[in-house]
């Protein structure tokens, strides 16, 4: 019986590498291959859950993971009432179906062992195999010239800096261990870079804002502390450089001046600039969060209210003309209620408490995990105020595969315990 056993195990466990290396490696690179990854993952779950009890031995999450599928259960069933109590479109529903579906794939996940070595190798393809992007969009019509991809400009400029500092964290654990490989260390620093330069050019500056706080968290891991203080002192010093280095390029200075311009352009009345486009929403959807706090509105309800709200002169005319809110936190707060916003909240400050509690970990791996995990977060909780970040298929999946990666790597299933008759 062994023989069946260790082939179930090992199908299992090719299937669950290859939907995470074809998730990853393809998301900036394609339009749709990165869905085959996922629904291999699913598929590969549902398989694992189907599979006769002899081909895998009984597992069970651990207390912490357990609140978190109770957190992603909670945000889908109040996304499924205020759908019903809304008569909204299938889409949101659909979207929202990510948070569910992820549990199978994160218990699954949690029970199989990933290999550090593919993980790192598809961070970094990932930002490697989208350098085509920069020939054929930088420059272009679309977007300012800046690179987009097959998403927008800002969500793959974060998407981009998220690989590339997946990058880092795999460079700088490899650097800490005593044997260290050194085709990770090249590809992680290729990958790193080539995120990097794709982030830049994509000009996503709310993506920028957050590097001070993922080089706090890689400080606070990886830095001895009886060397804290100093270390924290160089690397400052050394960001600062980067950083007057950087403003010198074409490409910070002329988003940098453009953010002045709106902001001059909004204090002077007009709206219709990137920045003061964004102003106007929110004070427009801050209006409107007002008359209804708890239960937020329906599609319809929001666009005939922004509507009225122009008509009355309560609005600059340019609200009308925005997809959305930018600001994901403003998003969820209208479309799915106060109860909305909290459990999107929970999630985030759920997760990041269960990732940096082992930034300080034994095993470098468990470490570097930790850390990757906490930086993921963390982007997405400053991102998602200037930008909806988890109102999009690409972006919202590769969060929430991030996490469970991560998650499941670092919060194992251990066998059940036998009950004595």
């Amino acid at each position: 019986m062994s023989e069946p056993v260790s082939k179930s195990v090992f199908s299992f466990n090719a299937a669950a590498h290859l939907g995470v290396s074809l998730f990853f490696i393809s998301l900036l690179a394609t339009r749709t291959l990165y869905s085959v990854g996922v629904i291999l993952l699913l598929l590969t779950a549902l398989a694992w859950y189907l599979a006769p009890s002899g081909k895998r031995q009984p597992l069970q999450s651990t207390s912490i993971s357990r609140g978190l599928y109770i957190v992603l259960s909670l945000t889908f069933a109040n996304g499924l009432l205020i759908w019903f109590l809304h008569q909204n479109p299938s889409n949101q529903l659909d979207l929202l179906s990510r948070y569910l579906l992820l549990i199978p794939i994160l218990y699954m996940l949690s029970s199989i062992r990933l290999h550090s070595v593919v993980l790192w190798i598809c961070f970094a393809l990932g930002t490697l195999s989208a350098l085509w992007i920069i020939p054929a969009q930088y420059g272009g019509p679309l977007h300012d010239g800046r690179i987009y991809g097959y998403t927008g400009a800002i969500q793959f400029g974060n998407i981009a800096l998220s690989l590339a500092c997946f990058c880092l964290t795999a460079l700088l654990s490899q650097l800490s261990q005593q044997q260290r490989s050194r085709p990770i260390l090249l590809v992680s620093a290729l990958g790193c870079l080539a995120g990097l330069i794709l982030s830049l050019l994509s000009g996503s500056r709310g993506g920028w804002i957050t590097l001070p706080a993922v080089l706090l968290i890689l400080a606070y891991a990886y830095l001895p502390k009886r060397h804290f203080r100093r270390g924290m002192i160089v690397l400052s010093l050394a960001a600062a450089l980067s950083a007057s280095l950087l403003w010198q390029t074409d490409t910070i200075q002329s988003r940098v001046n453009l953010a002045q311009h709106d902001i001059e352009q909004f204090e002077a009345g007009n709206s219709n600039t990137s920045i003061g486009a964004r102003l106007a929403i929110w004070q427009a959807n801050w209006t409107l969060i007002r008359q209804r706090p708890l239960s937020g509105w329906s599609f319809n309800q929001h666009e005939q209210a922004l509507t009225k709200l122009v008509k009355n002169k309560q609005a600059d005319a340019v609200v009308l003309n925005l997809a959305n809110s930018h600001n994901n936190y403003i998003e969820t707060w209208i479309n799915l209620g106060l109860a909305g916003l909290l459990l999107q909240c929970s999630l985030l400050l759920y997760c990041f408490y269960g990732f940096i509690r082992h930034v300080h970990a034994p095993d470098p791996h468990t470490r570097a995990y930790a850390v990757c995990g906490s930086i993921i977060v963390t982007i997405y909780t400053l991102a998602n105020l200037t930008q909806n970040m988890m109102e999009r298929n690409n972006t919202l999946l590769f969060f929430l595969i991030s996490v469970a990666v991560f998650w499941s790597q670092i919060y194992v299933n251990h066998a059940k315990l036998r009950s004595v008759p």
